[in-house]
């Protein structure tokens, strides 16, 4: 072989070994940045998830607050058997009713048992039959009556603090995994 054709051959095997780590390198390159960009996204969701989650407490926590405190009152009312009870039934129900929208779906049934148990006392506890029946002879069952409507309110009460409290401990945020994706 003449030492032109040999240095032409050379050229040639250099460029394409030059060429293939060039395609490597690139090829490397891309992968790590596609990776990175993937890592990124996933971050991103996370924090995304998380400050929706941290927005969703807050405001169901100003709801259920304000409907504990309000049923709290009433129960006070109760046990002062104080008749005027009316304005925190209808105070309850108007929580009760943005409780309901905040949610999660699991709140509902607590939500709606104290719901009932406020409308049983209202209408069985306060109604003006219910005070005309305590001034007459049967005054001590109608007391028993009052008495178990305001156990099974504050029942209910105890019930939707409980899921109240387990739904702000939910922050409901499920991030995909690497796997998922």
């Amino acid at each position: 072989m003449d030492a032109g054709l040999a240095a032409v051959v050379a050229g040639g095997v250099g460029a394409a070994g030059a060429t293939a780590a060039a395609w490597a390198g690139g090829w490397w390159t891309s992968r790590s940045a596609s990776q990175q960009l993937q890592s990124q996204e996933r971050q991103a969701l996370r924090q995304q998830s998380f400050e929706h989650a941290r927005e969703r407490r807050a405001t169901r926590q100003a709801a259920y607050t304000a409907l504990i405190t309000a049923s709290q009152t009433l129960v006070e009312q109760i046990r002062a058997r104080d008749e005027d009870v009316q304005s925190s039934c209808n105070e309850i129900d108007s929580l009760a009713t943005r409780v309901s929208l905040e949610g999660p779906a699991g709140l509902l049934g607590p939500l709606e048992e104290l719901r009932r148990n406020m409308r049983l006392y209202e209408l069985g506890g306060v109604s003006r039959a219910a005070r005309r029946y305590l001034e007459t002879e049967d005054a001590a069952q109608a007391i028993e009556q009052r008495s178990q409507a305001a156990r099974s309110f504050e029942k209910a009460l105890k019930a939707f603090t409980e899921a109240a409290r387990q739904a702000l401990d939910d922050s409901g945020a499920e991030v995909p995994t690497e796997d998922e994706q």
